[in-house]
């Protein structure tokens, strides 16, 4: 029986990490992207009702610049060793924390993945992104992640 528990915590632990693992590599990007080149920015929310009160809106300001690396900022906290991949619904921007995203709130979260989602066709033309940002204590498997919604624009 302890065989089988042990099977199993392998199989989850294996699908976990191959589901989450971080790709620190912009060569994933295949094709020049130029719409996403520029500066998004907006103002989110956590899901979670007590936490959202507690922290407030989420400033998020995001610059993907022409080579794909991407600067930014969450709340107080500047965005570092980023990463961005294409993804099925549009793309996923990795990065860790170099601070608290709010000053004193103990969140004990130091990486986010911000989730752009795209519409599939047209997407040259847009200039809004309905996104997720998770914040997480790692990129492997962090069961107490912080979910957020937020609407990016892109500046003109």
């Amino acid at each position: 029986m302890r065989s089988m528990k042990n099977l199993a915590m392998i199989f989850i632990l294996t699908f976990a990490i191959s589901c989450n693992s971080q790709n620190s590599d912009n060569g994933t990007i295949v094709k020049p992207i130029p719409y996403l080149v520029g500066t998004w920015s907006g103002e989110g929310r956590l899901l979670d009702v007590n936490l959202d009160k507690q922290i407030g809106l989420v400033k998020i300001e995001l610059e993907i610049k022409e080579d794909f690396t991407v600067l930014g900022k969450i709340g107080a906290a500047n965005l570092i060793k980023t990463s961005i991949t294409e993804a099925k619904y549009g793309f996923d921007i990795s990065g860790e924390l170099d601070a608290e995203l709010k000053k004193g709130s103990n969140l004990n979260k130091d990486h986010v993945i911000i989730l752009l989602v795209l519409p599939e066709d047209n997407r040259q033309n847009v200039i809004k992104s309905d996104a997720n940002f998770h914040l997480k204590s790692n990129y492997i498997l962090d069961f107490s992640m912080r979910v957020g919604g937020v609407t990016l624009s892109k500046e003109q």
